[in-house]
């Protein structure tokens, strides 16, 4: 990944999916803020995500899913979808030595259109949200 942060805006729907999940939080800016630190904005850390995904593991009754094969899901439905190579590797956040030197180096756009309706076309794909 980058290291970069990236933006999920939050629809309707996925707050009231957040809010079930216990992490929501009236005023954060972000989509999920860790729980854990009362009176603290900041995100949940990345370790939340795989315990999540042990704790679905056993729920589901299913074994050996991670966070890196949702990851995989996406890029690989935005791929079916036709959305090009550059702009999936933006939505997975991928690091800028993956993407060329001179996208790297000169090109400042962030693309930030193309990314929303990648992650629109995908989400009605999967109806997820």
């Amino acid at each position: 990944m980058s290291g970069q942060p990236t933006w999920a805006r939050a629809s309707r729907r996925r707050l009231h999916v957040r809010a079930a999940l216990g992490a929501s939080r009236r005023n954060s800016e972000y989509l999920f803020p860790s729980p854990l630190l009362d009176g603290c904005d900041v995100p949940i850390i990345p370790d939340a995500i795989s315990r999540a995904m042990n704790r679905l593991n056993v729920e589901l009754n299913i074994s050996g899913a991670g966070p890196h094969d949702l990851r995989r899901t996406v890029g690989t439905e935005l791929a079916r979808l036709g959305l090009p190579t550059h702009v999936r590797a933006l939505v997975l956040n991928h690091s800028p030595e993956s993407r060329g030197v001179t996208d790297v180096v000169y090109n400042r756009y962030a693309y930030d259109n193309e990314k929303r309706d990648a992650l629109t076309k995908c989400k009605r794909l999967m109806n997820v949200f």
